[in-house]
């Protein structure tokens, strides 16, 4: 996904100033795509240059003006093309991975160490993705479809997080099952 995307997504729902916009990162999809202050105004200003959105500025008496931005019919064509297309699977980058691989240059006790260390940081995020599920249940989203599209991003953090415990406790075992390293080899 790009951030693109995301910001067109957003002002297609209801015009938003930049400040708006960071809001409703943090409210939504923070977890599953953050984003900073900086980079939305980036991507704003480019999109406004490639027409894909309009800002109005709306004048405020003691304060500075406020820049709210609207999609534009081209936008919400790119922002329709985008949702109805296939995405490639990302690459899979996971340094962690890279560190377990090199892992026999290390004792079997810091192997460990390093294993339980991210049990818990995926136990954490567990709790995270529960709690948001917990927040549907409370206050169901409004809309018809959002009901059934919101829990499913919740789900699929709870599954990953889920799958990488299970194989974490599976990595664990096998670690702690490895014979002590022979000295001089």
């Amino acid at each position: 996904m790009s951030l693109d995307h995301a910001i067109l997504g957003f002002v297609n729902e209801l015009p938003r100033s930049g400040y708006d916009l960071k809001k409703a990162f943090n409210a939504s999809v923070a977890h599953i795509w953050p984003a900073n202050q900086s980079q939305i105004y980036r991507t704003l200003a480019r999109l406004e240059r490639e027409g894909l959105v309009e800002v109005r500025v709306i004048l405020q008496e003691g304060k500075p003006n406020r820049n709210v931005y609207h999609i534009t019919e081209r936008g919400l064509q790119e922002l329709r093309r985008w949702l109805a297309a296939p995405l490639p699977l990302p690459d899979v980058r996971e340094a962690f991975l890279v560190q377990v691989f090199f892992a026999d240059t290390i004792t079997v006790a810091e192997i460990v160490g390093l294993l339980e260390a991210r049990a818990s940081m995926h136990r954490e995020r567990l709790e995270l993705y529960r709690g948001f599920h917990r927040k549907l249940a409370e206050d169901p989203p409004k809309g018809e479809w959002d009901k059934v599209l919101d829990p499913l991003i919740v789900d699929t953090g709870i599954l990953q997080q889920e799958a990488w415990l299970a194989w974490l406790d599976r990595a664990l075992d096998r670690v702690k099952a490895l014979p002590p390293r022979r000295t001089g080899a």
